[in-house]
Order: C-alpha cells, then sequence, then structure tokens
C-alpha cells in the first residue's frame, strides 16, 4: 500500500499525520472508493482470491513503520456498502 492511498480518502488532512507509526481512527465522513482486493494463498497450487469492496472507507488502522516511500499496515478496518466477486 502506498501512502497516497489513505490521502486519497481524506484529500483535506495531512498525509504525515495519518501515515505515521502507531494505531489510528476516524469518525470523519469520506466517498468511499471502489477497491479491489487481492489475496495470493500459499501452497502448492498458489491460487488467487479476488474481490471488490464496494464504497470502502477507512476507519481504523495501524501502521508498523514507514520507510522511505513504503509504509507497512499492520491492521485496516474500512467500512464497505457491498463486496462483489470477481471472475
Amino acid at each position: 500500500m502506498s501512502p497516497g492511498l489513505l490521502a486519497l480518502w481524506w484529500p483535506d488532512r495531512s498525509t504525515s499525520e495519518w501515515l505515521s507509526p502507531g494505531r489510528h481512527e476516524s469518525d470523519a465522513a469520506c466517498t468511499g472508493l471502489r477497491v479491489e482486493v487481492q489475496q495470493r494463498l500459499s501452497g502448492e497450487r498458489g491460487r488467487m482470491r479476488s474481490w471488490v469492496l464496494m464504497d470502502a472507507c477507512p476507519m481504523a488502522w495501524e501502521i508498523e513503520s514507514v520507510d522511505d516511500d513504503k509504509i507497512c499496515v499492520k491492521r485496516l478496518v474500512l467500512r464497505v456498502t457491498g463486496i462483489g466477486a470477481v471472475r
């Protein structure tokens, strides 16, 4: 995940405020985005599952570290209005 991802949901707030290491929460209204999630399963086949989150808004997140242009997100809680399967 790039640091700009959360900034897209809160363009009026400072990116560094929301992307510093630690736990963060937000009760602010946001304009939800369509987010495609891909999960690669380990094992012999290495299958991939995909789904789409409709109108996703981040509610809480925990950032483990920030290093150059990369952040390590330990936990991300989203509010979504629907989930669609990708085939």
